[in-house]
């Protein structure tokens, strides 16, 4: 651990990937601060030992909060995630992924923040080329959740480059693991757990032919630590390459369970990209990072999780 990185704050620390990211700080003995306006994460999934502050990113108040904190890192996650919400609703997902990232990262500049690791997404980067996809692939983001994840990026370019602020862009695949909701890019294994272990139907959109990439959360916490200690800027894709069927993803559920339920196709959702998975050759060879948990294992992990959550 770098001797000056002493204190990190996490956006959107009680979230779904942001709160296991902070459970692993505080591990790593790091004074963690979270900022969460809670609209879609977790009081509960905060670590007890991590400093909690229910705040909008866009709130005023944010700017002066990290001129006390004073974090040495910054960890932004906070996010607007619904790739059909950002249809239905494109200027709410601007103001909060665009207009929110130039909070965070205006704050940034100054507090004197030495580095800041930005989750971006690569699901929805890429429209309707042909996966895996390299970093060096252009992006062409096709719902405006893509598209403002990609202006989100192009600030971090820019800020980078004009005020000599370390940032680091890691661009997830189809994250899943315990505490996930329902409406992110991988919310579909928490869809099918739930209404697994409820006993009834599953509805699935389309064939099931669809393909993704999905990664383990765990996986991606170690790649946010990599790239905190990473001493450059980049950015770097962070998934398995492997593609995955949704029907195949079902079946596989279906056996960690031991159940067979009816399945139920409906029309697949307009304008849905059929293929996506993510090369992360670079990320093994440059930022030493590279998956570990298999797919099954994974989900065997998650339905534990959710099991658990069934009988609370």
């Amino acid at each position: 651990m770098p001797k000056a990185f002493r204190r990190a704050l996490v956006t959107g620390g009680a979230g779904f990937i942001g709160s296991h990211l902070v459970d692993e700080l505080i591990r790593c003995r790091m004074q963690v601060c979270v900022v969460d306006d809670l609209s879609s994460g977790e009081r509960s999934f905060v670590n007890p030992k991590a400093e909690f502050f229910q705040m909008s990113i866009n709130d005023p108040e944010f700017f002066f909060l990290v001129q006390r904190i004073k974090p040495d890192v910054i960890f932004h996650l906070a996010a607007q995630i619904n790739v059909r919400y950002s249809v239905k609703n494109p200027r709410h997902d601007a103001e909060v992924n665009i207009l929110g990232t130039l909070a965070v990262l205006q704050a940034a500049k100054e507090s004197n923040v030495k580095k800041i690791v930005f989750s971006s997404s690569g699901g929805a980067m890429f429209g309707k080329g042909k996966p895996p996809y390299t970093e060096m692939v252009s992006p062409n983001p096709f719902s405006p959740y893509g598209i403002s994840k990609r202006a989100a990026e192009l600030y971090f370019l820019q800020t980078q480059a004009l005020y000599n602020l370390p940032c680091v862009i890691l661009r997830y695949a189809n994250v899943y693991g315990p505490r996930q909701g329902a409406k992110g890019e991988a919310g579909v294994i928490s869809v099918f757990a739930r209404r697994m272990l409820a006993g009834g139907s599953v509805t699935m959109n389309g064939s099931g032919k669809q393909t993704r990439d999905f990664v383990y959360v765990d996986d991606v916490v170690a790649a946010n630590i990599l790239a905190m200690k990473f001493p450059q800027s980049d950015l770097f894709h962070i998934g398995t390459g492997k593609e995955t069927s949704i029907l195949t993803l079902y079946r596989a559920m279906e056996k960690c369970m031991n159940i067979s339920l009816a399945l139920n196709h409906i029309p697949p959702v307009s304008g849905e990209v059929m293929h996506s998975s993510l090369d992360a050759h670079r990320a093994r060879r440059v930022l030493k990072w590279q998956p570990t948990v298999k797919l099954e294992e994974g989900l065997q992990r998650t339905i534990a999780w959710f099991k658990m959550q069934e009988k609370k």
